[in-house]
């Protein structure tokens, strides 16, 4: 049988999910660069969650990712050489 990879739009009923997946795969990186602090990274996952802008990634049926995508407003400008 082959794997069925598909992408749904994330809810606020995700955030459990989400929040024990961004402790899973940032943990280690943030606790070298800064240090791990369970109270801050609760409220601050808290603050920043916007599940509209989510997709979760969904294995045969089970949540196992996500794609965050986000809107940056570039203003360039060209410079006379």
């Amino acid at each position: 049988m082959k794997d069925v990879i598909e992408l749904r739009s994330a809810t606020q009923e995700d955030y459990g999910f989400l929040y024990k997946l961004h402790c899973s795969t940032m943990r280690s990186h943030i606790e070298a660069t800064w240090g791990w602090d369970d109270t801050w990274q609760q409220c601050h996952f808290e603050q920043y969650f916007q599940p509209e802008a989510d997709r979760i990634i969904v294995l045969n049926g089970h949540d196992v990712g996500r794609v965050l995508s986000s809107q940056v407003e570039l203003n360039l400008k060209r410079s006379r050489a």
